[in-house]
């Protein structure tokens, strides 16, 4: 259920309607995110985010924290937003405090409970589930992370049948922040929009690899120099084709250019989130990135990366030595 509710979220919180209290449950930190990152953007404007927008750890013992200021009257805004994370690990009298808190509600601020998982037996969990709205996060597994993967590559303009959608998983596992990942990889890769063969894909795609292309985009998204040639020395040891390194820094930096356009035209991150294709949980770092960087400088990167293309596909010199030109030219 756990795409279903977050259609629904996002379609009342569109319509403007807020509940007062959320109960975002499950072990998958991918729909977590994602719920938590349309709240923020649908219930706060970007310019009164900072007087009204507090994160709360339950395992720190910061419940009566959250609802004392859950309690408090928002600034300069129709609404204030709290969440109270892993409320899991809440104590017994903290439960009680927050099932108090929940049968009489600030209607001017929506509280966000998060959790990994509770017991549904409880009478914790059933008084809950009756005043809050519930979003489940639950794990997928077997066939609907298949099809999760399918509709994923549509998303990103890649057309994966369900066995080279069923071979991705395998490769990459359950984690949906990891199986992203590689899909948008897949995607950026594919100039016709499509793959053909399971041998394609196992090519493409690496299990259990400890740096990433991703890491590789960060680091030139940083100019990081001695990271980034670190890096993408790893992945060409490792086997990853030049192009497909190339094509996912050449598809940071379109983000960077897209995000910082965005940024100037003052639009939200939830908005940026959606144009430039970055999911939330990767959404922070990324817009830090875009703003120590300038303008000219990333379309000067593109540029670069742009004619680095139409080198390896032309000129036979060697693509190692254009990477890394590449890398030294931040």
């Amino acid at each position: 259920m756990s795409e279903q509710d977050l259609l629904r979220l996002e379609k009342d919180l569109e319509s403007g309607r807020f509940r007062p209290l959320y109960l975002l449950l499950g072990a998958e930190d991918y729909f977590r995110t994602r719920a938590l990152v349309l709240l923020r953007e649908k219930s706060i404007d970007a310019a009164a985010l900072a007087f009204n927008y507090s994160v709360f750890d339950g395992r720190d013992r910061q419940a009566g924290e959250a609802l004392a200021l859950a309690r408090t009257f928002p600034m300069m805004s129709p609404r204030r937003l709290v969440v109270l994370r892993d409320i899991d690990a809440l104590q017994p009298p903290e439960r009680e405090e927050l099932l108090c808190y929940a049968s009489d509600p600030q209607t001017k601020c929506v509280l966000v409970l998060t959790a990994a998982g509770l017991d549904r037996r409880t009478v914790f969990f059933r008084e809950l589930k009756e005043r809050a709205s519930l979003v489940t996060c639950d794990s997928l597994k077997g066939q609907a992370l298949v099809r999760w993967a399918e509709r994923h590559a549509c998303g990103c303009g890649l057309k994966l049948p369900a066995r080279l959608a069923e071979r991705v998983v395998n490769l990459v596992g359950s984690d949906l922040n990891l199986l992203a990942n590689e899909i948008e990889k897949l995607a950026a890769y594919s100039a016709s929009g499509s793959l053909q063969s399971v041998e394609e894909i196992e090519r493409l795609v690496r299990s259990n690899r400890q740096h990433s292309v991703f890491e590789l985009t960060a680091a030139l998204g940083k100019r990081d120099r001695r990271a980034a040639l670190r890096l993408l020395n790893m992945l060409l040891d490792g086997g990853d084709p030049p192009l497909l390194i190339l094509a996912m820094m050449a598809r940071h930096f379109r983000q960077i250019i897209i995000a910082k356009e965005m940024i100037s035209d003052g639009l939200s991150e939830g908005e940026i989130s959606r144009r430039a294709q970055v999911h939330g949980f990767a959404l922070a770092e990324f817009l830090q990135q875009a703003r120590s960087i300038e303008m000219e400088a990333a379309c000067g990167m593109y540029y670069r990366l742009s004619r680095a293309d139409r080198w390896m596909k032309s000129l036979g010199v060697s693509e190692r030595l254009i990477l890394e030109d590449l890398a030294c030219s931040l």
